[in-house]
């Protein structure tokens, strides 16, 4: 009795339309879901040293690597190394994914004005010491008076201020804007791209100086190349790699 009550919903299902016609349309009256076939776990790490390590470690200890595999670049702070191939009704696998830590990323505060004190610690710790602009507008802001803004002249383009030359002596200084600075903004293994800002003073009611970034669409293209151009030397050449 329960056998035969068991092979009655059994047929039953069996022969329950998976589609019903409502006007000119089909719809579907149950969810299907492809199987997908089991794949390696993703590598994550947060540099492309890493990405280079891995890569050969996976290609030395398993052989993983003897695919075709390309190093693709999505922008200035995430790298994917996928497989060339692309195996039926499944997504293309990626063994490594190489993504920038934003925590590692000190953002220096555009666009507002800083006490001074605020303003050197950022421009410290925020760009590249070696590049740049950057050790002359320390040395500006480091050194300049705090009356000098009382009278100092003022284009719009171009602040001219007083700023300390020594113990008693005092000279005048014309910042020229733009001003060329490389924050940190991609991994820190490649040069960092140069983009261009404004330097401004104030006295409200204390010495206040700010960055104003000029509008600038070709810092992260110029990232990304350098991101390809140092996996392109150190990956095994067989990857290649594409922007």
């Amino acid at each position: 009795m329960i056998k035969e009550a068991l092979d009655y919903l059994v047929k039953l299902g069996l022969e329950r339309q998976a589609l019903k016609k409502i006007g000119e349309r089909d719809y579907s009256l149950v969810d299907l879901h492809p199987v997908m076939p089991p794949t390696l776990p993703v590598v994550t790490v947060s540099t492309l040293q890493g990405l280079v390590d891995v890569a050969e470690a996976l290609e030395d200890e398993r052989g993983y690597m003897a695919d075709a595999w390309i190093a693709v670049v999505r922008s200035p702070v995430i790298v994917e190394l996928i497989s060339e191939s692309v195996p039926p009704w499944n997504p293309r696998p990626t063994a490594i994914l190489a993504r920038m830590n934003p925590e590692n990323i000190v953002c220096f505060p555009f666009n507002t004005y800083l006490d001074v004190e605020m303003f050197i610690l950022g421009a410290m710790t925020a760009f590249d010491q070696h590049a740049g602009d950057i050790k002359d507008v320390l040395k500006i802001v480091s050194n300049i008076k705090d009356e000098a803004i009382k009278t100092a002249t003022d284009d719009g383009v171009s602040q001219t201020v007083t700023v300390k030359a020594g113990l008693v002596k005092a000279e005048q200084v014309k910042i020229q804007n733009p001003i060329r600075l490389r924050p940190f903004r991609t991994f820190p293994e490649v040069t960092q791209p140069e983009s261009k800002y404004v330097l401004r003073f104030r006295r409200e009611p204390t010495l206040q100086a700010g960055l104003w970034e000029v509008k600038d669409s070709q810092w992260e293209p110029q990232a990304m190349k350098n991101i390809a151009d140092y996996l392109t030397e150190r990956l095994n050449k067989s990857i290649e790699v594409v922007v």
